[in-house]
C-alpha cells in the first residue's frame, strides 16, 4: 500500500511538473516570436527636389576684403529618389530592436547641364545608410535604448528634411515617473492574483512603447486623452553623431569641431490638462564635449476660449529660455557667454494658428562674438520662435520678432508660413557655417564681414497634402513643399526651395 501510494505521489509529481515545464516552453517561444509577430515595418519612397539660388546670401562682403562675382557657384541643386524604411519589432522578456535604413541617389551629377549639386539632399554617389540600430529594454513606465538612434530635442535633433536625418550613438533612459507609480499599484493588487505564465513571459507584448519626447511640446487640449497628464524624465550619453544629408559614417565630432566625445544630456517634459486648459514645459542640460554647457527651458499655457462659428478660439502664451556657458576644456578662445529669450502670444482653433513671436538676446562683451551661443547638433530646427532659413542663435546677440501661422482647410492639408525681422548686434551676413580651422574657435573664424546692428529678414511659406482627400486610395501619396527666403542689405536675396512627393506607408 505505501509503494503504491509513493508511485502515485511520483505521478502526480512529474505529472504536475512536466506540464508546468511543458507551459513555460510553450510560453518562453510563444515570447520569443512575438519579435516577429508584432513587428512593424514604415517609412517612405519618393522622389525630392531641392533648389538654392544665392545659396547663404553668397557672394556676401568679407571680411578679408574680397568679393565674388561668379553667381553660378551659388545656385544649387538635387533631384533624388530614395526611401526610408523603419522597423520595429515586437518584445521578448521586454527586449525589442529597432532599425531605419536609407537609401537615396540623385538622377544627376555635379555640373551636369552646368548644376552644382546641393548636398543637403545628397551629393556625388548614391547613399546607402543605417542611421538607426539599436536595441531596446521596455517595462512600463521606462525604456533604455542603446545603440544608433534618432532624437527629437532641444539643441539636439534630427532634423529630418531629407531622406537621411541627422542620427546618434549613444544610450538614453527614458522613465515616465506616473506610469511607474501605477505599475507598483498594479502589482500590490495583483499579489493574490498572480499573472498567467503567459503574461509573466510578455508573449502577448502588452508593454506600452513610450511615445519620445518632442522639442516643440505641441498643445493637444481636448485632442489625445492617452496625454493629458503625462511627465518624462530623459538622460543620454551621446559618443558619435552622423550628419544630416549627404553623410555616410558616424564621427566623432560635432558641427563646429573635431575630435570631441559628444555630448550629455538630462532632461524632463509634462504636459497637465484639465477640462478648460493645458500646461505644457520641458527643461534640458546639455554638456556638449570641449564646446559649452547649455541649459533650455520652456512654459507653455493654453486657455478653452470662446465660440466663434463653428470653431473655438484657444488663446495661449508660450516663453522660451537659453544660457549658454563655458565647459572644461574648451576649445572656444574667447569663451562662451550668451542667453536668448523668447516670447510666443497666439491663437488656436482646429482650423488654424495664428501667433506673434519675438526672440532677445542680449550682449556680453568680451565673450564668443560678444553674446553668441553655439548649436552642435540641431540647424534652424524651429525649436527658437523665430526660427526660419535664418536665426537668432546663428546672428548672434540681437532680437527678432515676426508672426507666425499655419492653416488646416482639410484633416490632410496644412499650409504654413512666418515672417521674421532681424537685428544682430555684431552680424557676418549669413556665415553661419565656419568651422574650428586649427581645432578652435574664435572671433577670427567669422568669413563674412562684421556689421554692427545689421538687418536681415527671414520668410518662408509652404504646405503639406496628403491625397488620401480626394481619394482614400491614394492616402499615404504625399505633395510638399516650402519657399525660404533671406535678405540682408548689401548681400544677394538667398531663396531656398524645398520640393517633396512620397508615399508614406
Amino acid at each position: 500500500m505505501a509503494a503504491t501510494g509513493l508511485a502515485l505521489s511520483t505521478g502526480i509529481f512529474w505529472s504536475v511538473t512536466g506540464h508546468a515545464a511543458t507551459t513555460e516552453t510553450a510560453a518562453d517561444e510563444a515570447a520569443f516570436s512575438a519579435i516577429l509577430r508584432d513587428a512593424r515595418v514604415s517609412g517612405r519612397v519618393g522622389i525630392y527636389d531641392f533648389r538654392r539660388w544665392h545659396n547663404a546670401n553668397l557672394p556676401y562682403p568679407r571680411a578679408d576684403g574680397a568679393h565674388l562675382t561668379d553667381d553660378d557657384e551659388h545656385n544649387l541643386e538635387t533631384t533624388a529618389y530614395g526611401a526610408q524604411i523603419d522597423i520595429d519589432t515586437g518584445q521578448w522578456h521586454g527586449l525589442s530592436f529597432g532599425a531605419q535604413f536609407v537609401y537615396t541617389s540623385s538622377f544627376y551629377g555635379d555640373n551636369d547641364d552646368q548644376t552644382r549639386l546641393n548636398c543637403n539632399l545628397v551629393c556625388g554617389e548614391s547613399i546607402t545608410n543605417l542611421p538607426e540600430a539599436y536595441v531596446q529594454y521596455n517595462t512600463e513606465g521606462a525604456q533604455i535604448r542603446a545603440g544608433r538612434q534618432l532624437l527629437n530635442l532641444p539643441f539636439a535633433s534630427d532634423d529630418q528634411f531629407s531622406f537621411l536625418p541627422r542620427a546618434y550613438q549613444g544610450v538614453t533612459v527614458l522613465v515616465e515617473p506616473l506610469a511607474l507609480t501605477q505599475r507598483w499599484r498594479d502589482d500590490q493588487t495583483r499579489q493574490s492574483a498572480p499573472a498567467s505564465p503567459t503574461d509573466a513571459d510578455g508573449a502577448k507584448s502588452t508593454i506600452k512603447q513610450i511615445a519620445a519626447p518632442s522639442q516643440f511640446q505641441p498643445f493637444e487640449l481636448g485632442t489625445n486623452p492617452d496625454r493629458a497628464t503625462n511627465w518624462q524624465l530623459f538622460a543620454a550619453k551621446i559618443t558619435r553623431f552622423e550628419r544630416r544629408g549627404s553623410a555616410r559614417h558616424f564621427i566623432r565630432a560635432n558641427r563646429y569641431l573635431d575630435d570631441v566625445d559628444g555630448f550629455w544630456t538630462a532632461g524632463t517634459n509634462f504636459r497637465l490638462e484639465a477640462r478648460h486648459h493645458e500646461w505644457v514645459g520641458q527643461y534640458y542640460h546639455f554638456g556638449f564635449d570641449e564646446t559649452e554647457n547649455l541649459d533650455y527651458g520652456e512654459l507653455g499655457y493654453i486657455q478653452s476660449g470662446f465660440k466663434l462659428g463653428s470653431q473655438r478660439i484657444n488663446p495661449y502664451v508660450r516663453a522660451q529660455a537659453v544660457k549658454a556657458y563655458d565647459i572644461a576644456d574648451s576649445r572656444i578662445e574667447e569663451g562662451i557667454d550668451g542667453e536668448i529669450y523668447g516670447l510666443k502670444l497666439g491663437l488656436k482653433t482646429g482650423l488654424f494658428d495664428v501667433a506673434l513671436v519675438g526672440n532677445f538676446a542680449p550682449t556680453h562683451k568680451g565673450s564668443f562674438n560678444d553674446g553668441q551661443i553655439l548649436h552642435p547638433y540641431n540647424d534652424q530646427s524651429g525649436v527658437l520662435y523665430t526660427d526660419g532659413f535664418t536665426g537668432i542663435a546663428e546672428s548672434g546677440p540681437g532680437w527678432a520678432g515676426g508672426v507666425s501661422v499655419s492653416v488646416d482647410p482639410t484633416p490632410n492639408l496644412n499650409i504654413y508660413g512666418k515672417y521674421v525681422e532681424y537685428e544682430a548686434r555684431r552680424g557676418h551676413y549669413y556665415d553661419y557655417y565656419f568651422d574650428a580651422g586649427q581645432g578652435t574657435i574664435s572671433n577670427d573664424s567669422f568669413v563674412g564681414q562684421a556689421v554692427d546692428d545689421q538687418r536681415s529678414t527671414g520668410w518662408y511659406a509652404g504646405f503639406s497634402w496628403d491625397l488620401g482627400d480626394i481619394s482614400p486610395a491614394l492616402a499615404g501619396l504625399t505633395i510638399e513643399n516650402v519657399l525660404g527666403v533671406v535678405s540682408f542689405d548689401n548681400a544677394p536675396t538667398f531663396y531656398d526651395n524645398r520640393f517633396r512627393f512620397f508615399y508614406r506607408f
